[in-house]
């Protein structure tokens, strides 16, 4: 049975944007023409990627063409896309190998030129794709995998303890609230005469 791993591993595209080009391109007419005269010119963009951990073949393709015949692919590209179009560089999507101590600096730089940038690449790197890292692969992703889950359980325990810092909190607004009710009250009550006061009062 296959592990919720090797599932995403399955069916998720890895994959590196390489780079982004804008070609100028006639628009022809509905029959496929092009106009005798004054050509009317659009902008498409290109995007060429390969797949994560590969040195091999690249994929070249429209933009606007692999949003509609890869959708899981262009989702992948989109912000590397979005912040070429703004002019940034691309946006790593996970934690920076360079800022883990888990690889040295040369290791980061061979995952590097393998297009494995980040701890979460790492993490899910397929078995054919760790074969290309070379020999200890499988012990840097189980690291890189320890490592996610490590800080993910952190991020549980903090948002425990917020949560625990609210309830206090609340629990404190309360009693507060509940002792000034009772304040109140013994504030607001009349005061009764005692017995014996009150025989004295009839006698005189």
């Amino acid at each position: 049975m296959a592990t919720d791993t090797e599932a995403r591993e399955s069916t998720t595209p890895h994959i590196a944007v390489l780079s982004f080009e804008t070609i100028y391109e006639e628009v022809l007419s509905p029959s496929g023409k092009r106009a005798p005269s004054d050509p009317q010119m659009r902008a498409v963009d290109w995007v060429e990627y390969v797949k994560k951990g590969s040195n091999g073949s690249t994929t070249r393709e429209k933009m606007h063409r692999l949003e509609r015949s890869s959708p899981a692919v262009y989702q992948l590209i989109r912000p590397a896309y979005e912040a070429w179009k703004k002019g940034q560089e691309e946006p790593l999507n996970g934690t920076p190998l360079s800022a883990w101590p888990g690889v040295n600096r040369s290791m980061a730089e061979r995952l590097r030129m393998l297009h494995i940038k980040t701890v979460e690449d790492l993490a899910a790197t397929t078995d054919a794709d760790g074969e290309r890292v070379g020999m200890g692969w499988r012990g840097l992703r189980e690291n890189a995998r320890a490592f996610l889950l490590a800080r993910e359980g952190e991020a549980v325990v903090a948002k425990a303890m917020v949560e625990k810092d609210r309830t206090i909190e609340t629990m404190a607004q309360e009693i507060s609230e509940l002792k000034k009710a009772v304040v109140a009250l013994s504030t607001d009550r009349p005061t009764r005469a005692k017995p014996q006061d009150a025989a004295k009062g009839a006698a005189g």
